[in-house]
């Protein structure tokens, strides 16, 4: 497939492993699994932008310089936010299948290790070391970090 990559390593296509959840994972945080395609001219904060096949779900570097999966919520805010259902909190110039250490759950950014971003939807070895780092951002989650994503009644 000679269009994997662009001219300055940016993958066309990304695939997302939620992995079984940890306790507190929302049905929300898991529709965060799938494959996910560059979107053409779309930017997020200097960075590109990836989604879903359903179109419902965005991975994209935050104003935090996260990267952060989010929705339609954040799309509309043209991605100048530092909130989504699950984070990286480390954007630089690192694309986000090379990225070290656990992926998080908001809303309190909790370490999953079971989270995989990769170029071929295999798991990757676990590189992630547990712990919590220093928290910015707003994580969408069963307590929806004061924005209400996530809740409901067991749909």
């Amino acid at each position: 497939d000679d269009e994997a990559e662009d001219p300055e390593g940016v993958p066309a296509e990304l695939h997302v492993m939620m992995g079984p959840g940890i306790q507190g994972s929302t049905k929300d945080q898991q529709r965060c699994e799938g494959k996910y395609t560059l979107v053409k001219l779309a930017e997020a904060n200097g960075c590109p932008v990836w989604a879903n096949a359903r179109g419902d779900r965005f991975l994209f570097c935050g104003n935090d310089d996260s990267w952060y999966i989010g929705d339609e919520e954040e799309q509309d805010l043209n991605f100048d936010v530092d909130q989504g259902y699950i984070r990286h909190q480390a954007c630089g110039s690192d694309m986000p299948h090379l990225l070290r250490g656990p992926w998080e759950r908001g809303p309190d950014w909790n370490p999953d290790t079971g989270i995989c971003v990769s170029l071929d939807g295999k798991q990757a070895p676990s590189n992630g070391k547990g712990g919590k780092a220093e928290s910015k951002g707003q994580g969408k989650g069963k307590a929806g970090g004061g924005k209400g994503k996530g809740q409901g009644g067991g749909k």
